[in-house]
């Protein structure tokens, strides 16, 4: 575990020199000449990097300040699964409660039959489908709750035997979190993290029924961004004070569920990505177009990285991911 005294608010180091701290400043100059000079990466918006919990490197692009919001897109799950995590710490919620239990509207779904619980919409494993008439655009597209036109989806397998990406199985947790927390996703969310982070600078998208949006499109800071990646790189704590139990974080960055090839080809935790194949094993935050909160426990290393995901030229987001694996950890010396 990690001492709970470096989870300080993030501080920012002098650039001067080619190395500070352990870091090799010329690497990710590197990177911000790559990121500059490839037409696929030129809607990047924002390059930031921490190490050992202070701002080693930062940079902005497309005419982008750090004051300026970012849509992180799925970023947001992983904040989502932060809040099940703080309810999870204090027994609020139980990861292995029926879905139906949590949800009245449920009472009657294939998920109710199918005996789904929290554990597999955070694992992406519910049995839900995610296309057709089924995905979250479409769903939206029709109007209506899209809570109960989620619930009403029949099972295309049993819950827990196959990984499929579903936004909309996501967003449930919006309503669970709701239910058992007597509050909204963001209420809680501001109460139980973003508040003892010093977040309160964001916007928060709501479903037509008021519900956040758990599966994307949280607007945030980068600096902001990091924060989350350095709570859970710091096991939870923050400024000396447990906001999510370290059993948590652990099994919520480990491989609970095997992936697919798309959108980032590695294997998935509780609403996190879990590459633990990589040399050293890394953890992340992923969204559409590029928006990535990478964290590297072994290197004490976060790395932020921003994007307009609807800009003409836009990267497959897996570009801005390799720029952070072959430049931002090459960079660190551990």
């Amino acid at each position: 575990m990690n001492d709970a005294s470096s989870a300080a608010p993030i501080q920012t180091v002098c650039e001067d020199g080619d190395m500070h701290g352990g870091i090799e400043l010329n690497l990710l100059a590197a990177a911000d000449a790559r990121i500059q000079g490839l037409p696929e990466l030129r809607n990047t918006e924002s390059f930031v990097v921490l190490h050992r919990g202070e701002v080693a490197y930062e940079r902005y692009y497309r005419g982008r300040s750090p004051d300026d919001l970012a849509d992180t897109h799925s970023v947001t799950k992983s904040f989502t699964s932060a809040v099940v995590g703080a309810l999870v710490s204090d027994g609020t919620l139980d990861l292995d409660a029926p879905v139906a239990s949590l949800l009245p509207a449920a009472a009657k779904s294939d998920l109710a039959t199918g005996g789904a619980t929290v554990r597999h919409l955070l694992t992406m494993t519910s049995g839900l489908p995610a296309d057709g008439r089924w995905e979250l655009c479409e769903v939206a597209l029709h109007g209506g709750s899209w809570m109960e036109t989620m619930l009403g989806a029949p099972l295309r397998s049993a819950p827990g035997a196959e990984y499929a990406y579903n936004n909309g199985a996501v967003h449930l947790v919006s309503a669970i979190v709701r239910h058992v927390g007597g509050a909204s996703l963001g209420t809680v969310a501001a109460q139980r993290l973003l508040g003892p982070l010093g977040i309160d600078h964001y916007e928060w998208p709501v479903d037509p029924e008021g519900h956040e949006m758990a599966f994307g499109h949280l607007l945030m800071t980068p600096r902001d961004m990091a924060k989350m990646g350095l709570l859970f790189l710091r096991d939870g704590v923050w400024d000396g004070a447990q906001l999510i139990d370290a059993g948590y974080v652990n099994a919520a960055t480990a491989r609970q569920a095997p992936g697919r090839p798309f959108p980032e080809g590695v294997a998935y935790g509780y609403l996190w990505w879990v590459d633990d194949l990589a040399c050293p094993p890394a953890y992340f935050a992923g969204g559409h177009g590029g928006q990535y909160i990478y964290v590297v426990p072994a290197l004490d290393l976060v790395v932020v990285t921003t994007a307009d995901a609807y800009a003409e030229a836009r990267p497959f987001g897996r570009a801005l991911r390799t720029v952070i694996e072959s430049y931002a950890v090459r960079a660190v010396r551990s």
